[in-house]
């Protein structure tokens, strides 16, 4: 049942009481389906996932986490300029979504997400095509939710990046990280300008590719020096440990642990000369038959960013295993396939 705090917190304060998070991954987010005739609820399942409950988001909250991401593209259901206006019916889902979570009183983040489509660099008629689509797209989205506190929050975009490009999953070039920061601005300015809640809601926004590297986030620019805004990394390394199958599945040597909280810590201090709050809003492990390392990385992960005042939001998309199996929840049985890394996460934050 919902239970508001009314005094107004900090933003700092919000990172601190967001404590520990969980994503909806692969539903919402997940791809047009291929076909015609497709129902508004094939959209959301075409990634092979079950429409997502009210029970689901429950158990999740009941787990311990009380912080859910919800990934949304919403460009397979939205039309064309100069209006780019949402599909009724899709938008009603998503706030349905939101609602499982935020009556729940838990923090909910709402963000765009997979808009590879038109939200991409590297070609200046199309940087400037996603600015009116953002401005437009980030509108629509804060008029509807304008009622809602300062625990739902907006996340102005996930990993765009330039896409196909050497840079593509380093800092980008200084001209990427320029647009992003454009990027971040039409969409903080778009949320503000849709007035009630939106004047003082927490905006998340992102560096280059959500990417964790110092040059990336030393060059991200706050929005109007807006103090209601925290940035965002994903991190999925060691890569090979974290993200790819038949790689090792082995994790935990000191030089292992030394190179994270390097990383944990090299993020965080180019954040605080930034001035900037921030959130882990990806992390995890793939499953190869190695629950006990997992949660052992899970763990010490989970605790070197709380050592530097960072939430994390662990990565869940309910695929069990191979190369993007991320799961340590089953939305079919609402049971923990994972308990272990459960406990870590839990725990250790």
């Amino acid at each position: 049942m919902i239970n508001r705090d009314e005094k107004e917190m900090s933003i700092q304060e919000i990172v601190h009481d967001m404590k520990i998070g969980w994503n909806l991954g692969n539903s919402l987010e997940a791809p047009a389906p291929d076909y015609l005739g497709a129902l508004l609820i094939d959209y959301e399942t075409s990634w092979g996932n079950p429409k997502t409950t009210k029970k689901m988001i429950q158990e999740v909250i009941n787990a311990g986490f009380n912080t859910i991401r919800i990934p949304v593209t919403w460009g397979k259901l939205m039309g064309k300029g100069p209006e780019y206006r949402i599909v009724s019916e899709w938008m009603d889902r998503v706030q349905e979504v939101v609602d499982y979570a935020y009556y729940e009183g838990v923090y909910v983040i709402l963000n765009i997400h997979h808009e590879d489509q038109w939200l991409y660099l590297g070609n200046v008629d199309a940087e400037r095509n996603a600015v009116e689509i953002l401005d437009k797209l980030w509108k629509q989205i804060a008029r509807r939710f304008q009622t809602y506190d300062y625990h739902l929050m907006f996340e102005t975009m996930n990993e765009t990046r330039l896409i196909g490009n050497a840079d593509e999953w380093t800092a980008g070039t200084a001209e990427a990280r320029r647009t992003i920061n454009r990027f971040n601005e039409t969409a903080v300015r778009a949320i503000r300008s849709a007035g009630q809640g939106n004047v003082d809601r927490p905006i998340i926004i992102k560096s280059i590719g959500a990417r964790y590297n110092v040059e990336a986030i030393r060059d991200v620019v706050v929005p109007d020096n807006d103090r209601r805004i925290l940035l965002s990394i994903h991190v999925y390394e060691p890569y090979q440990f974290c993200m790819v199958s038949g790689q090792t599945a082995q994790w935990g040597t000191r030089e292992e642990r030394k190179e994270l909280s390097k990383l944990i810590n090299d993020a965080s201090a180019a954040a605080q000369e930034k001035g900037i709050p921030i959130i882990i809003g990806e992390f995890g492990t793939i499953n190869k038959n190695n629950e006990d390392v997992r949660a052992e990385y899970t763990a010490y992960f989970v605790q070197e960013a709380k050592k530097r005042g960072i939430t994390c939001i662990l990565w869940d998309n309910n695929i069990e295993e191979n190369e993007y199996g991320y799961s340590i929840f089953n939305r079919e049985k609402l049971t923990w396939r994972f308990p272990r890394i459960l406990r870590a996460v839990i725990e250790n934050s």
